[in-house]
């Protein structure tokens, strides 16, 4: 099966805005005065482990843009 270079970046971009919008939700839920402080400090780790995913995802694609351009040329 292969894969082609483009349709890998897209998952990847796919992952980065999948992982930036549950950051954002988590944030917006932490600001509701509906929740206690336990629940806030849940979604605090939450947020945490999205950005850690976040940058992983990032290095991903920066590394695959790498991966491209030595192919160029």
């Amino acid at each position: 099966m292969k894969i082609k270079y483009n349709e890998i970046m897209a998952l990847a971009f796919e992952a980065k805005q999948l992982q930036e919008e549950k950051i954002f939700s988590y944030e917006g839920r932490i600001r509701s005065e509906a929740l206690g402080d336990p629940q806030k400090e849940f979604l605090k780790t939450k947020i945490r482990e999205r950005q850690d995913r976040l940058e992983e995802i990032n290095k991903t694609i920066d590394a695959l843009s790498e991966f491209e351009v030595e192919v160029q040329r």
